[in-house]
């Protein structure tokens, strides 16, 4: 299975990160709030629990 997100350069703040679903290549959003505007180490551990809890969540 690959990752579902990934760090990326914000698309909107120069010098910041976003997570960015693969699938949409658009930073994810979270209860209504897009994950941009990130420090790389923020961005880096978003991504890193994210991915981890998608997937167990396809574990059978």
């Amino acid at each position: 299975m690959s990752a579902k997100f990934r760090v990326a350069e914000s698309p909107v703040y120069d010098g910041k990160w976003a997570v960015v679903e693969n699938s949409t290549d658009c930073p994810a959003i979270v209860e209504g709030t897009p994950l941009d505007c990130l420090t790389v180490q923020e961005a880096r551990d978003l991504v890193d629990l994210m991915n981890n809890r998608d997937i167990r969540a396809h574990e059978p």
